[in-house]
């Protein structure tokens, strides 16, 4: 969040600028929020994406995406299914290229809580009793799937 805070701190700061005609201050503004994009994603490999997995434990499934986490019970687990989700371009959650982690909203589907290294193409959806959604994307698909069932 404060990386984003600083980006619309700097856009601000630009807009001013460019508002008061002093170019090279315009300039060095730009260059900010472009080394602050930077350090944005600079800081999802670094912080978010090595802690990216999926624990199947006693008895729960645990769904870690750094600072997403949720814990399934196997028992509220209704229906393990395999799609290729419709992207809807207005939807939240953080998405960046091969990336979706968050709460994110398909037109298919509506809201996933998504840990997942693809954003809609073979994306395994965990559904719950209560009707929410999970999509993961597993290295072994066919391995978790059964190591899941085994615990269901």
């Amino acid at each position: 969040m404060s990386s984003v805070g600083l980006i619309v701190f700097f856009l601000l700061v630009a807009w001013i600028s460019w508002v008061s005609e002093k170019s090279l201050y315009f300039l060095f503004v730009l260059a900010m929020i472009l080394v602050s994009a930077f350090l944005l994603v600079a800081l999802f490999f670094l912080v978010i994406y090595p802690t990216m997995r999926y624990e199947v434990r006693g008895d729960v499934l645990r769904l870690v995406c750094g600072p997403f986490n949720w814990s399934i019970p196997y028992s509220e687990i209704r229906e393990i299914t395999k799609a290729n989700l419709k992207y809807h371009p207005s939807s939240t959650g953080w998405k960046l290229p091969g990336y979706a982690i968050g709460k994110v909203y398909y037109k298919d589907r509506g809201d996933v809580r998504m840990c997942a290294t693809s954003m809609r193409k073979k994306v395994t959806l965990i559904k719950k009793t209560d009707g929410s959604l999970y999509g993961v994307t597993p290295r072994d698909e066919r391995e978790f799937v059964d190591s899941l069932r085994n615990k269901m």
